[in-house]
């Protein structure tokens, strides 16, 4: 794919699309979980309006799907060992703690509130938040920053930070961990060709994990 393969060419246009998913995806705060499924059919109702292929959304058949599920494992479990060890000991230095938010708490020792919970992050949690925040999100920043030098950059950039605070209900040490991760997220689906597979295989190894911690209690 090259980088004119985006929804608008129009700056306005694309800023009115961009500003249109991310008010869709607050809908979760509102009407949990279904504001992200909801940004997912936007966003899809706009590439069919648009008549675009969905492999510019990174949908498309990787080179190799054994190399693709490793390196997303591999990103996943890196990201958590990174936040347990180096990144939540760094916040707490600043004082700033970390504690499970009220409605997770509920999956320590609860097998189906842990099976619902995975089951989310391998839905809407990892393939939509992927959808959006990586190949929707950065594609339409990069339409709109035009023949910047950075592009890439400032869009992977912007897009975590929004991913981050999309998280605000959490904490502040949420916000921060997941803009990160986002942004590690933005970096695995840029350097596997904008294929959003390796990226959406990475989050979804990453929140589980998360939610395996919390089930045995070790959090």
């Amino acid at each position: 794919m090259n980088d004119s393969e985006f929804l608008f060419n129009q700056k306005l246009q694309t800023l009115l699309a961009l500003l249109l998913i991310i008010s869709l995806t607050f809908l979760d705060k509102i009407i949990p979980p279904f504001g992200i499924p909801i940004a997912m059919l936007g966003v899809f109702a706009l590439f069919r309006w648009r008549k675009l292929p969905i492999k510019v959304l990174g949908l498309f058949k990787p080179r190799s799907w054994r190399k693709t599920v490793l390196v997303g494992a591999t990103v996943g479990i890196s990201l958590q060992v990174f936040s347990v060890f180096v990144l939540v000991p760094l916040l707490e230095s600043f004082g700033v703690t970390e504690e499970v938010p009220a409605f997770y708490k509920s999956i320590e020792g609860n097998q189906p509130m842990l099976i619902i919970y995975l089951i989310v992050s391998w839905t809407t949690a990892g393939f939509g938040e992927e959808l959006i925040y990586r190949s929707f999100f950065l594609g339409q920043f990069v339409s709109f920053l035009g023949n910047s030098k950075y592009k890439w950059f400032i869009g992977l950039t912007l897009s975590s930070i929004i991913f981050g605070f999309l998280h605000y209900n959490n904490g502040i040490e949420a916000i921060i961990a997941t803009g990160i991760f986002g942004f590690a997220f933005g970096m695995v689906y840029l350097k596997t060709t904008r294929n959003i597979w390796a990226a959406y295989i990475a989050h979804g190894v990453a929140d589980t994990v998360g939610f395996l911690t919390i089930y045995f209690g070790f959090y």
